[in-house]
């Protein structure tokens, strides 16, 4: 088993880059499990800390104010025009509004106007002036329609309640969002610890010197090749291991357990591919210095979550990347963890699967065809 030791010991002498990607993966969930804690599904419009003058104090100046304190926080101190020009710069409040006298008048003649002290680089003092015209807009339509003016004031408050008239969608379980992104996460993490793993290890193995010395050797080149390919097993099994635990742990508490039997199925099949990519690129002429591996691991692994619906969800990519992504085995992974989590069974997505073990195939081809035209 000398080729096996030695497998690991070169792992051990390389395991930062292991080490990192497994610090963003578990960053990453931690991340994804805190920014998602929190099931509110609802709408909320922004309110602002404001003063209100009212010079006016009359009826319409009163309703006025009275929606003004519905949909903002209102203060009910007064100041001075310096104490509120600093409270403005200190952004302790964002405007004061003042109602001049003979606001109600200027109404009736449709031409009511406010003063809105505020800081002109930021956008709350439009925002607040949009609203004002809006309600007193609502207002007087209301006013036309039916008489009383209390009547109107109601109807316009609830024309500028925005909550009650938007509906936030629901994607259903994957709007929920997080079991299903730390899944998905699990396609990116295989890929960046089992090719930061691999490819320094057997980059080694096929070294100019050491492939020479071993191949010259009194060990059976076939028992070599098997210890190795064994040894890759080896560790990319460890790597689902891990992977898959931290996946059921994330997802155990939203899905049943028909699900999560088929998510760690497809990880496993991704985890086949994800090997068999490593050996074909260590096979490839290139010297595999340790600048060019953290290259690849790092090109190779963003580049298929990226195009493969790992980070961009698939329903948000255009059909022109779709077309390419669709050669990439992350794609099909991610096409059945949308499927799983829409229900499906594995009938429905053990042709998904099959075409991530086809792409993994065609990488094995590859590698053998380099293999032999390098030891040719």
């Amino acid at each position: 088993m000398q080729v096996f030791k030695g497998f690991f010991k070169v792992l051990k002498a390389h395991k930062t880059g292991v080490l990192i990607y497994i610090g963003i993966i578990v960053l990453m969930a931690v991340l994804l499990g805190t920014t998602g804690a929190s099931d509110d599904n609802t709408f909320a419009q922004e309110k602002y800390d404001i003063l209100v003058v009212d010079e006016d104090k009359t009826e319409i100046s009163k309703y006025l104010t009275e929606y003004l304190a519905a949909v903002h926080n209102v203060k009910d101190e007064s100041f001075a025009e310096d104490q509120t020009k600093d409270m403005i710069y200190y952004r302790a409040v964002v405007a004061r509004i003042t109602i001049p006298k003979g606001f109600s008048d200027a109404f009736a003649e449709g031409d009511a106007k406010v003063s809105i002290m505020c800081d002109t680089g930021i956008p709350g003092g439009i925002y607040l002036d949009n609203q004002i015209n809006a309600y007193l807009s609502n207002l007087k339509r209301y006013m036309k329609l039916e008489p009383g003016l209390d009547r109107a004031h109601e109807k316009a408050l609830s024309a500028a309640d925005y909550a009650s008239v938007v509906e936030i969608a629901d994607g259903g379980d994957k709007a929920s969002g997080i079991p299903f992104s730390i899944i998905l996460f699990m396609g990116f993490g295989l890929l960046g610890i089992i090719l930061s793993g691999l490819l320094p290890v057997l980059f080694i193995f096929r070294k100019p010197g050491i492939s020479e010395r071993n191949s010259v050797s009194a060990y059976p080149s076939v028992k070599r090749s098997f210890e190795l390919s064994i040894s890759t097993v080896v560790f990319s099994l460890v790597v689902y291991a891990v992977m898959g635990a931290v996946m059921v742990v994330a997802t155990i508490s939203d899905h049943d357990a028909e699900q999560i039997a088929l998510y760690l199925v497809n990880l496993l099949v991704f985890t086949v591919v994800t090997a068999l990519i490593a050996s074909m690129i260590a096979n490839l002429p290139i010297k595999g210095t340790e600048e060019q591996i953290g290259m690849i691991t790092n090109v190779v692994s963003l580049s298929l979550s990226f195009l493969g619906g790992v980070f961009v969800p698939l329903e948000v990519m255009g059909e022109n990347v779709k077309a390419v992504s669709r050669f990439l085995p992350t794609y099909w992974y991610s096409t059945a963890v949308n499927a799983i989590t829409d229900g499906k069974g594995f009938a429905d997505i053990a042709g998904y699967m099959g075409i991530e073990l086809l792409f993994g195939i065609a990488c094995l081809a590859v590698g053998i065809v380099f293999a032999r035209r390098a030891d040719a």
